[in-house]
């Protein structure tokens, strides 16, 4: 593992283990392991949703500012996003539709319909189409400004978040546009973060740590005392514990070597995480009732591991099979990071 990024796949691995466990909960009885609102897991999974997608968003931000699209290679910036990114979500996209079609799962859609997953916000996938929209959205402001990065920044945050607090676009799903103005202002503030200039960054580290503990507290005290409430996404408490709890973990970085190991496959394990957590479900439902957390602790490894290991079989299999699979060329077997432009050689900020 390369020096000087252990810390950043430290932070996407720390976002890699919230995900699989907000799949493996499930956010209602409905769903996941089927738990009560005031069970412990669930209680947990409630903590986390003010944090676990917006630190994806401001991780991918704060990693494309190392190397922004610069003049004249936005086309090329574009051809490589798409190749990373929209090849390989096409690909489990479609497997993941050919699973839950066949065996009757929950995101079932009828073949004559199957152009809605690739066009419309599907399972989990909608991520992966709204941070390769704010991609190509940042790439063009930046080259358009290229000379003003940090007014660049500016200027995205204060039209992402006016965005992010009107109601437009709250229930399109159309290419994932309502989900991609609720990640955008994080995504930009992660950016933001990398472009401040000089100490400032460790200037108002303590500031932001402080309004994080804050802010997290205060949701803490919320869940405890009525676990079973809706939590709203698009609001300005939610932005703020979204953009400061990121920004803390960002500032404060460190690498941990098991966080940074599962950080390093991020994109993969983000792709293919939910089809064995699926499968178990099923298993699960099928046994009968059975602790919970056992449960937890199988589908946790599942989630992670299983996605790992398929990453290590697809670089084994040529150029075409990791191209399909994981957007990466086989020779590149050290990690399936979740897709930003790359790290310079020290990453800190």
């Amino acid at each position: 593992m390369d020096r000087g990024r252990d810390d950043v796949d430290t932070l996407r691995g720390l976002a890699c283990l919230l995900l699989v466990a907000f799949r493996v909960i499930g956010d209602n009885p409905s769903n996941g392991l089927r738990l009560e609102p005031d069970h412990a897991l669930a209680m947990s999974e409630a903590m986390a949703v003010h944090f676990r997608l917006p630190l994806f968003a401001a991780i991918a931000g704060f990693v494309y500012a190392f190397r922004p699209a610069a003049p004249g290679r936005l086309g090329g910036f574009a051809a490589g996003k798409l190749k990373r990114l929209a090849i390989p979500a096409a690909f489990a996209i479609t497997c993941f539709w050919a699973m839950n079609t066949v065996f009757g799962g929950g995101y079932a859609v009828p073949p004559g319909q199957v152009y809605e997953i690739w066009l419309f916000a599907y399972a989990h996938f909608w991520f992966i189409q709204a941070i390769l929209i704010l991609f190509l959205i940042a790439a063009a402001v930046d080259v358009a400004l290229s000379r003003r990065p940090l007014l660049a920044a500016g200027l995205m945050l204060t039209v992402s978040v006016a965005l992010f607090l009107s109601p437009l676009a709250a229930e399109t799903r159309v290419l994932s546009l309502g989900q991609m103005i609720y990640i955008a202002p994080f995504f930009v503030f992660g950016i933001l973060l990398n472009r401040l200039p000089g100490a400032l960054p460790g200037r108002i580290a303590p500031v932001i740590a402080l309004v994080a503990l804050g802010m997290f507290g205060w949701h803490v005290m919320d869940v405890l005392a009525d676990p079973g409430a809706a939590l709203e996404r698009r609001a300005l408490t939610s932005l703020v514990a979204g953009a400061v709890i990121s920004a803390a973990l960002i500032l404060y970085r460190f690498p941990v070597a098991p966080l940074a190991w599962a950080g390093r496959y991020s994109f993969t394990i983000y792709l293919y995480h939910f089809f064995p957590i699926l499968i178990l479900q099923r298993v699960w439902e099928m046994a009968g009732v059975r602790p919970a957390w056992i449960g937890f602790a199988v589908g946790m490894a599942a989630g992670v591991f299983l996605p790992v290991l398929l990453h290590w079989i697809a670089v084994k299999l040529g150029w075409i099979v990791p191209r399909l699979v994981l957007g990466i060329e086989g020779r590149k077997a050290a990690g399936g990071r979740m897709p930003a432009s790359r790290l310079p050689e020290k990453a800190g900020a």
